[in-house]
């Protein structure tokens, strides 16, 4: 396993609760990694954690260390880490529901990229065409680029979302919960395109169903009260009667 992102003995406060305990995990290249676990366990705090993402809310305390290893550099997230903004987009992240913003579909890969990475008009024409063809979305709205992002269906605006993480380039991609608000159709057609898109950017997921997890998953670690208390892989993810005492236990 070739890691690109290394977790160490990270813990994180907000205010006087440890919402995390001393968690350990790694991802890597070719990889979709998932986070699974009952609600409150500590999933989408660990998810923020790794590209700090947590700093934004106030009273907050991280210990631990989130390393990034890149071209043969590691990049420490939380002990020397100059440029906060520039880790945020090597680690990409998609919410659980769609944020797109009020603005035409254009815009919304506009604003970033020229405000955020000083692209000029024709090359953000050039990496917006390209991140939609990656999110298989290109076809359903080349000929709506100046319509509102909203009147997109809320699976096509979860896929814009995604493109729109991938057009600032990002090393590793983090996803909170990209199905849970979508139905059945449009939460298959993300969990392929997953599939697709790890083998270019490595993955770290938080999921809510074992049964997509069993689909689209590399590596799985299992959360309990702000601690990783099961690590599975390989065939111990298609053994239907282990997949089943964890859903017992945890949900």
């Amino acid at each position: 396993m070739e890691s690109v992102v290394k977790v160490e003995s990270l813990s994180v406060w907000f205010g006087a609760a440890r919402v995390l305990r001393d968690v350990d995990i790694e991802f890597a290249r070719g990889e979709l990694t998932a986070l699974i676990g009952p609600s409150g366990s500590g999933k989408t705090t660990l998810l923020r954690a790794v590209n700090r993402m947590n700093d934004l809310f106030p009273g907050v305390r991280t210990e631990g260390e989130v390393t990034f290893f890149l071209n043969g550099t590691e990049v420490r997230a939380y002990n020397d880490c100059p440029d906060v903004a520039s880790l945020r987009r090597t680690a990409g992240m998609v919410f659980q529901t769609p944020n797109v913003l009020p603005t035409s579909i254009r815009q919304n890969f506009s604003i970033p990229l020229r405000h955020v990475l000083g692209l000029s008009k024709p090359h953000v024409e050039e990496r917006m065409e390209a991140a939609l063809r990656d999110a298989e979305l290109w076809d359903e709205v080349k000929d709506r680029l100046g319509e509102q992002a909203q009147t997109l269906s809320g699976g096509q605006q979860q896929r814009l979302c995604l493109a729109r993480a991938l057009s600032l380039e990002p090393r590793v991609l983090l996803l909170d919960e990209p199905t849970a608000s979508l139905d059945f159709r449009a939460s298959r057609r993300i969990e392929n395109l997953l599939v697709r898109l790890k083998e270019r950017y490595p993955v770290l997921a938080v999921s809510h169903s074992l049964g997509q997890t069993s689909r689209i998953a590399d590596r799985v670690y299992v959360m309990s009260n702000g601690a990783i208390v099961e690590h599975l892989e390989g065939e111990e993810l298609h053994d239907a009667e282990r997949l089943h005492r964890l859903a017992e236990d945890l949900f």
